[in-house]
């Protein structure tokens, strides 16, 4: 994206990579069987990476859209495993407070990631006509 001072910023492609990573099967869909603790066990490297890979760009909206679909993802999981269960049920048994918690595990919340920019080195990136830096002569 470029801004209006001529400088380029990097973002990731509206968070559908991530997404994509979260909809395979081996995830969510086929593991009715898994408990949440699992679950969020083979998740959370797949968010913390995404979101490490991404963290010094422009991605501070991306990284909410994917906290969102992986947050209802987690409970379209779950309501597939109980159906029984309405949504206030299953709120108030799995989901205290509104986070993703089980057996002292939570979800990675990628929302939360701090977005750290690169440090400006303008005068420090070498260049062909600048002097190499002075090092000491070696001392035998």
């Amino acid at each position: 994206m470029k801004t209006p001072h001529h400088s380029r910023r990097s973002t990731p492609t509206s968070g559908r990579p991530c997404a994509y990573h979260l909809r395979k099967p081996g995830l969510t869909r086929r593991a009715k069987h898994r408990t949440l603790a699992d679950l969020l066990r083979r998740l959370n490297p797949v968010l913390r990476g995404w979101c490490n890979y991404f963290h010094h760009g422009v991605s501070a909206r991306t990284f909410s859209y994917v906290d969102h679909f992986a947050f209802w993802r987690i409970i379209g999981w779950l309501r597939k495993r109980h159906l029984g269960l309405n949504m206030h049920t299953l709120v108030r048994r799995f989901l205290p407070g509104w986070q993703v918690r089980a057996e002292g595990i939570d979800m990675f919340r990628p929302r939360a990631v701090a977005i750290v920019r690169y440090r400006y080195r303008g005068t420090k990136i070498p260049t062909p006509w600048s002097r190499p830096p002075r090092t000491p002569a070696p001392v035998a």
